[in-house]
């Protein structure tokens, strides 16, 4: 276009100008200028240095599959470890839920940690605060700490949720949860308090009676 008043050309992009002085500065020596080829550099290495995930390039360690993770089985509820704390700094981690029908998850609150599940497939039922949702495959679920909440799968399918858990480490409780169920000694209610107890999980299942009312019996894990 033709600027008012004005003979010259406005570009289509306006930085043109500004890449033509870089690339003719560039062809110099065959690179970047040293004022911003240093910085470039050193905001890779910094990057390489502080970004919490492991930098040897494997695939397995970028790219996870269906099956990659250990699978452990909660009495209905399974935990499929994807992504651990360790490997985020902390920040976050992501495990899977299979869950069969007729599964209910104890309701709980999370002191420390807020969790965001993702459905993807079959269909579940979650309850955060007041509010109470059918949830098919597609639907996100946010659960903040400090909210009682819950979710199950009345049936009659399998389904399947992606948790992210924000901050990390919450997901060690689902290891050891999976030992004390396998340790042949006796387990009381009081080992599984103490242990969630641990991790500033509150249970609570003055919601229990009323969900077994309206859906059906449900296995509580």
């Amino acid at each position: 276009m033709v600027i008012p008043g004005s003979s010259r050309l406005a570009s289509d992009k306006p930085w043109a100008g500004h890449d033509l002085q870089l690339n003719r500065r560039r062809s110099r020596k065959g690179g970047f200028p040293p004022y911003l080829g240093g910085t470039c550099r050193r905001n890779m290495v910094l990057m390489e240095a502080t970004s919490g995930v492991p930098q040897s390039g494997r695939d397995d360690e970028y790219f996870l599959g269906t099956d990659h993770g250990r699978l452990v089985d909660l009495g209905g509820l399974g935990v499929r470890f994807k992504i651990y704390s360790e490997q985020t700094g902390g920040s976050f981690a992501v495990v899977e839920h299979p869950i069969e029908p007729g599964v209910l998850v104890e309701p709980h609150i999370h002191q420390h940690e807020d969790e965001l599940s993702y459905v993807v497939s079959g269909t579940i039922w979650a309850r955060v605060g007041d509010t109470e949702i059918e949830a098919p495959a597609g639907t996100y679920v946010w659960k903040p700490r400090h909210v009682l909440h819950t979710f199950w799968n009345p049936g009659p399918e399998p389904a399947l949720i992606v948790e992210t858990i924000s901050p990390g480490g919450f997901e060690r409780l689902f290891e050891q949860i999976a030992a004390l169920l396998q340790d042949p000694g006796p387990t009381t209610d009081e080992d599984v308090v103490a242990l969630c107890t641990r991790y500033g999980l509150v249970l609570d299942q003055a919601w229990v009676p009323e969900l077994q009312a309206r859906f059906g019996p449900m296995r509580m894990v």
